[in-house]
């Protein structure tokens, strides 16, 4: 989910998990424990030779950089004297970060990296603490550190050689950086400036871009954002146009139909995490095909937005269905999501209902119509709906009812016709969004569709 806000790896945000659960709302990802300091002149208190303060991480995207360290995240550990870099990478919905060894690393006992980013001109800006004693605890004894100190306020012991007045910046280059800088302000910017910076090499101005838009209530950019969301290019300058929309309370159904449905994943997770959560939302999340995702993390982002809305029937009958499905019990994060819907929802276990009925054409009408997940939400009938998936006039004459159940449950098994290029289908399997009486009632109201 680089580039965009807000970010997190893997995890469920607290914020969903009931009160008084313990779930899994982070985890260590770093395949690599040690650091890799240039000097044995340390000082550590725990975590020996590998990160104490692991503080003021960002991630690098800039023009101006070694494309090598495109997307790589920097570390500071300001007791070993050093700002690594750790690859992250993407592990069922989470990740895992491997080893990309230093940025930077220093012999001098006084540094004390605490916090990195790459700046406006797309070099990487760094404050050096620049203290010869970081860790605050234990207090040193005479048997434990060679001298009889006190312990100061906020738990610091007390030592001479802290340092509480100075400190220093660095700036690190690359001798091969493209010049001169594509941006050298925004200040002053016009609309449709600030609109072509969202897709800026650098992310620190596709970010402040975004600001300015939003802060700027700058709603004559509208329809350019919508045009760069809807263009479905995998251009990043659409995750931020998206959230540029949702700042101006511009996001539209149609836009947002686009966003779930864009190839890019994480112009789709982004997607789903700016739904409202309310009734809107979950018509919007169960109507795409991003409850079954094929991207896990893009999949753990629907759970969670899951789990911030309100509890109705339907809620419960979709976790029900969700907690138990193969996929989800094979990745560690999903399960956990699904464990943290089943209570935050108060689901025990699904229940079939006592006996199906034939399916009635009737009700299938209804459920095509004006259910939350109606199929006339994506396709057309009698020159009615949307043309997001294939129109269904004859569709009894065209398929077999085998066919026509297996494109109901798995969407994306078989792509129809024209349509193969999307890769996958987004349309949610239906058995997860529909009862199983609903299904039987859809299925026989497409039989007459001839």
């Amino acid at each position: 989910t680089a580039n965009n806000a807000p970010i997190f790896f893997g995890g469920i945000p607290a914020t969903v998990v009931p009160e008084g659960m313990r779930a899994m709302t982070a985890k260590k990802i770093n395949l690599e424990d040690k650091a890799h300091a240039i000097t044995t002149n340390y000082r550590q208190v725990d975590v020996f030779g590998g990160y104490t303060a692991a503080t003021g991480s960002a991630f690098i995207y800039s023009s101006k950089l070694p494309p090598r360290m495109q997307g790589k995240a920097m570390v500071c550990e300001p007791t070993m004297k050093l700002i690594s870099l750790m690859d992250v990478q993407p592990s069922g919905a989470g990740y895992v970060a491997k080893d990309a060894f230093n940025l930077v690393a220093s012999s001098d006992e006084w540094m004390s990296p605490v916090f990195a980013e790459v700046g406006p001109d797309g070099a990487v800006w760094f404050v050096d603490w620049e203290n010869f004693i970081v860790q605050h605890n234990p207090t040193p004894s005479v048997a434990r550190g060679g001298f009889d100190a006190k312990t100061g306020a906020g738990g610091a012991h007390e030592n001479p050689l802290r340092d509480h007045s100075r400190g220093r910046i660095y700036r690190v280059v690359w001798d091969k950086a493209p010049q001169p800088a594509k941006i050298p302000s925004l200040r002053g910017a016009s609309t449709a400036d600030l609109v072509k910076a969202l897709g800026s090499d650098t992310q620190q101005w596709r970010l402040t871009a975004q600001r300015l838009l939003v802060d700027g209530k700058k709603t004559d950019a509208v329809v350019a954002l919508k045009r760069i969301v809807v263009a479905n290019d995998g251009n990043i300058a659409a995750i931020h146009a998206l959230w540029t929309l949702q700042g101006l309370h511009q996001l539209d159904d149609a836009t947002m139909k686009a966003a779930l449905s864009a190839k890019d994943s994480g112009l789709r997770r982004n997607a789903i995490r700016a739904l409202s959560a309310d009734d809107g939302g979950y018509k919007s999340l169960t109507s795409a095909g991003v409850i079954s995702d094929p991207d896990p993390a893009t999949r753990l982002a629907s759970m969670v937005k899951l789990g911030e809305m309100p509890t109705t029937p339907d809620i419960k009958n979709l976790v029900a269905k969700l907690a138990p499905d193969s996929t989800v019990q094979r990745d560690e994060w999903l399960k956990e999501a699904a464990r943290v819907l089943l209570q935050k929802h108060k689901v025990v276990t699904y229940q079939e209902e006592e006996k199906l009925l034939a399916g009635d054409p009737k009700r299938g009408e209804q459920i095509f119509y004006k259910h939350q997940v109606a199929c006339v939400l994506c396709h057309t009938l009698h020159g009615q709906g949307s043309t997001v998936g294939p129109p269904l006039d004859g569709i009894a004459t065209r398929a077999t009812p085998a066919y026509i159940k297996e494109s109901l449950l798995e969407p994306s098994k078989v792509l129809a016709k024209g349509y193969e290029n999307l890769g996958t289908s987004p349309m949610p399997p239906m058995g997860l969004v529909l009862k199983p009486q609903e299904l039987e009632d859809i299925q026989a109201f497409l039989q007459t569709l001839k």
